[in-house]
């Protein structure tokens, strides 16, 4: 998280237990254990923190913005991780959020109270943390503490999940191009750009007698061998053969996509690996019968 004063690395730190310790709310608060103020929680209560789960991003009182992604590792554990800035590559995984022997604890911080109203948590200290839903998606922690100079402070961060940004749109769609482009231009360079190492391709091709007959295409074997035969002249590309692209959706890191070529229709799979938008799964059929 980025700091910009000499209070701000104490408080990122108590803002991440804040924020991944915080959930949706039944409606009865949860009783607490007597021996340290926790508030007891079972699995269910736990698993309504699932809303958590996907990448945010949080407003700095300095006007900029971290971001962080939780993940359900299991049914009794969130797993954080710390993202650099708005590309949203990884930087560091952050501690898990656990729950144990009925209460929830991110290292040394625990649930004191959970109900409809928000949650209460408990940090080092003084620190405590409260975070409270606005009902339109988005939802603020507040830390309250005291710092070593004895003066109060109260801070609050607003969170907001982060959607598919424009520019990775953009590359789902050139990973797309580079797909059949590699086909129709024999250009290997586009097919290793576009394709990740491990990647499933099966398809359905129709007959002469109208029948369909499944095949694998092997990577990238198959893929290199096609693409030598249109530089060789052995395939040729038609003319003004299509290469229509639609996106139906691109989240943090997966997507998905449809090509339309002259051989058919592709569905595709893509991820997001180091960065990079590959295509790791392809299920074609030739044309639909008119």
């Amino acid at each position: 998280m980025p700091t910009t004063s000499s209070r701000r690395p104490r408080l990122a730190r108590a803002l991440a237990i804040a924020l991944c310790t915080l959930g949706a709310a039944s409606a009865a608060p949860a009783q607490a254990h007597a021996s340290d103020g926790a508030a007891r929680v079972d699995p269910a209560r736990f698993a309504s923190l699932r809303w958590l789960e996907g990448t945010w991003r949080g407003r700095l009182p300095d006007g900029g913005w971290f971001y962080e992604r939780y993940t359900f590792a299991d049914d009794s554990t969130i797993a954080v991780s710390h993202l650099r800035d708005s590309t949203l590559a990884l930087q560091r995984e952050g501690a898990r959020v656990m729950l144990r022997g009925g209460a929830v604890r991110y290292e040394n911080a625990r649930v004191t109270r959970l109900d409809a109203k928000g949650v209460d948590f408990a940090g080092a200290g003084a620190h405590r943390f409260t975070w409270a839903p606005n009902g339109d998606g988005t939802w603020d922690a507040t830390i309250r503490g005291t710092d070593r100079a004895g003066k109060a402070y109260s801070m609050t961060y607003h969170m907001e999940p982060v959607a598919a940004r424009q520019d990775d749109r953009a590359a789902v769609r050139r990973a797309v191009l580079d797909y059949v482009e590699g086909f129709y231009e024999g250009d290997t360079t586009k097919l290793v750009r576009s394709m990740w190492p491990e990647v499933r391709k099966y398809g359905y091709s129709r007959e002469q007698s109208g029948a369909f007959r499944g095949m694998a295409m092997a990577y990238p074997s198959g893929f290199m061998r096609f693409a030598a035969g249109v530089r060789e002249g052995r395939t040729k590309t038609p003319p003004n053969a299509p290469k229509d692209v639609v996106i139906f959706d691109v989240a943090d890191l997966t997507a998905s996509a449809k090509l339309t070529a002259w051989w058919g229709i592709d569905y595709l799979l893509l991820a997001k690996e180091n960065g990079r938008w590959m295509i790791t799964h392809v299920l074609w059929q030739s044309p639909p019968k008119r």
